[in-house]
């Protein structure tokens, strides 16, 4: 997806670790900040580690659901065919 948008990597300036990419396609999103800036960020969540201000709270690292937080998924829904 990358090949025709012209994306760059985004990198950690501290360990090099791969955060995302940046893509100059945000003109095609009408009404968001990428369309005022032209850069459309695509950033890995499992990369990111939330630290609350002043709250006293744990950390919560992207790749991991928050504590005590419970995710509600829709069942999927599967085109059955049938074997004739």
């Amino acid at each position: 997806a990358q090949i025709a948008l012209g994306g760059a990597e985004v990198r950690c300036q501290t360990c090099g670790g791969h955060l995302g990419d940046i893509f100059s396609d945000g003109w095609k999103f009408v009404g968001t900040p990428a369309a005022r800036t032209g850069k459309r960020y695509c950033i890995d969540g499992a990369a990111l580690v939330f630290r609350p201000a002043g709250s006293g709270e744990k950390e919560v690292r992207g790749d991991r659901l928050p504590p005590n937080k419970v995710i509600q998924y829709d069942q999927p829904m599967y085109r059955t065919t049938s074997s004739s």
